[in-house]
């Protein structure tokens, strides 16, 4: 299932987002300089914060009412080639354990 996000989403986002960024750059493993950003930038309070915004939107993509990937907007970032064009994808995450089963593209067509 596919649906907007809430303020409930916000640490099962976080959660999501720090296992993802860990998985996709900490490839030769932990140093300080990548735990301290990520646990500094995904924590429920900053999710919750990008929730709020009026110029963003998640998307998340539950399977068996869990959350296993997220898709979020920016609303009102113009691309520098197509000024008229104004939405862009700021972040799409698959949890790992999921990966090949077309989630991510069933997010990007749900929002095309």
């Amino acid at each position: 299932m596919i649906r907007v996000a809430t303020a409930a989403d916000a640490s099962n986002l976080a959660a999501l987002s720090i296992q993802v960024w860990l998985h996709t750059y900490a490839k030769t493993g932990l140093r300080s300089a990548l735990s301290d950003y990520v646990l500094a930038e995904y924590t429920s309070e900053k999710i919750a914060e990008r929730l709020g915004d009026e110029n963003q939107v998640f998307l998340v993509y539950e399977q068996d009412a869990h959350l296993v990937g997220y898709l979020s907007l920016l609303l009102d970032s113009p691309c520098p080639t197509d000024p008229s064009s104004r939405v862009e994808i700021a972040t799409l995450y698959v949890q790992e354990h999921f990966i090949g089963q077309g989630i991510g593209s069933k997010l990007l067509v749900f929002c095309h």
